[in-house]
């Protein structure tokens, strides 16, 4: 049985691809309760709102 998983998001300008990123990621952890989870994204310089998008969706997720 898995015990912990990590995914790697490599992002450079996704900005409008983001939204459903985290969407499936909001799926996959209600699929998932009993695996430990480690999402890492990886920005490449994005010139887009990529960065702002992903902090603002880890606040999100720190606050529930």
């Amino acid at each position: 049985m898995i015990k912990s998983l990590s995914i790697i998001y490599p992002i450079f300008n996704e900005e409008s691809r983001l939204i459903n990123i985290f969407l499936d990621i909001e799926s996959f952890n209600k699929e998932t309760k009993g695996i430990r989870k480690e999402y890492i994204f990886v920005d490449d310089g994005s010139k887009d709102k990529s960065k702002t998008m992903i902090k603002n969706f880890i606040l999100m997720v720190i606050m529930q």
